[in-house]
């Protein structure tokens, strides 16, 4: 990517810092990118705490503001200070009254689309400041074509300050050596087959659902273990509830959260990885089992389908009978497992983070050029 102004950007990574969840996989995979693939640009990472260890950053900065009021106050008068040219907000917000031009990055509008998954405190203290912040955005940045077509649907939202810049599987995520399945496998004391979840435990992701498949499928007869591994999200505890009605405290196992280095081989090791998700604005972690060789069965809904292509059985997410069928397929027939693991892996290769990061640093571009153009009228 070619660029002669030298612009400079400060990029929200608090996510880096306070974050597991799919918004921090983000951030580090953008970083990795804009190392790779910026040009004159200047890239600063904004955060309130310094940066995490091992974090490679060169020749992107970072900069730590422990600041009360982080958003409203010290951030635009850093902005200022350090005379930037572009604010790019990683998770749907921006500075209310920001002294540049404003990239935000919206990953979904669950929090609108489907509110009685989401928390009272985040319907009424994070949706305004969300909303404000979309409506005043120079450029957004949609994860996939149908995050776009939700922001279209809201009032004050010109569909020409879109652009669509899809997420990838990160760099390390690639089928894991056997010595690394079979290390993993004995660590963990896992089961020889099993079907694996991966994801934050909150309703909208449908895991209540997945307990409910599996239990239908013990009781017609399949051996099987379901793991259930990802960072505790909210309301969710009609998931253990469900599990222990049914009998399958011996059949479901939760394994929290599994550090990034240990997801290949997870993934690798897993005869499936099942995602029953209501609602994604993109939906990682199919492509990251795509891109690590397992098959995938995932939801036929919202932009799964965009992301999945024909390298997955999809299948309506409301349906226990259509999920546990999809689940008996890819268990019972060895044929579809290898041609859905190749698929997926060939799939996984039309996203990458470095294209992600040339396509973002274009929205900058765009978004400094039509602050200079406003600025000249």
């Amino acid at each position: 990517m070619s660029a002669s102004d030298g612009l400079r950007v400060a990029i929200d990574a608090r996510p880096l810092t306070t974050s597991r969840a799919g918004v921090a996989t983000y951030c580090r995979g953008l970083a990795y990118g804009l190392r790779r693939c910026t040009g004159d640009e200047r890239i600063v990472l904004y955060a309130k705490e310094a940066a995490p260890p091992g974090l490679d950053l060169d020749p992107l900065r970072w900069r730590a503001f422990p600041a009360p009021l982080w958003l409203p106050l010290a951030v635009p008068r850093a902005l200022r200070a350090g005379r930037v040219d572009v604010f790019h907000g990683t998770n749907h917000m921006a500075p209310p009254l920001s002294p540049v031009p404003t990239v935000i990055t919206v990953h979904d509008l669950s929090a609108l689309t489907m509110s009685h998954y989401h928390t009272w405190r985040n319907r009424l203290l994070t949706v305004p400041q969300m909303l404000a912040s979309l409506r005043a955005a120079t450029r957004l940045i949609a994860v996939s074509r149908a995050t776009t077509r939700d922001l279209e649907r809201l009032p004050g939202i010109d569909a020409a300050r879109i652009r669509v810049v899809h997420e990838a599987a990160a760099p390390g995520l690639a089928p894991a050596t056997q010595a690394a399945i079979d290390e993993l496998v004995a660590r963990l004391s896992l089961p020889e087959r099993f079907v694996l979840y991966l994801g934050a435990l909150e309703p909208r992701k449908n895991v209540l659902g997945l307990v409910r498949a599996i239990g239908q499928l013990r009781a017609g007869g399949e051996e099987l273990t379901l793991v259930i591994a990802g960072a505790e999200g909210w309301r969710n505890d009609d998931v253990g509830a469900e599990v222990r009605r049914l009998g399958l405290a011996e059949v479901v196992r939760f394994a929290g959260y599994v550090p990034p280095d240990d997801l290949p081989a997870l993934y690798g090791a897993a005869t499936a990885f099942v995602y029953p998700s209501f609602f994604e604005g993109f939906g990682l972690p199919p492509l990251e089992a795509m891109a690590c060789g397992v098959p995938v069965v995932c939801s036929n809904t919202s932009s799964l389908p965009e992301v999945v292509g024909d390298a997955a059985l999809t299948v309506d997410p409301r349906s226990i009978d259509g999920l546990a069928g999809a689940i008996r397929r890819v268990l019972q027939d060895a044929e579809l497992r290898e041609r859905l693991r190749a698929a997926g892996l060939d799939r996984a290769r039309h996203f990458s983070w470095e294209r992600a990061a040339r396509e973002t640093c274009a929205v900058y571009h765009e978004a400094a050029r039509e602050s200079r153009r406003g600025a000249g009228r």
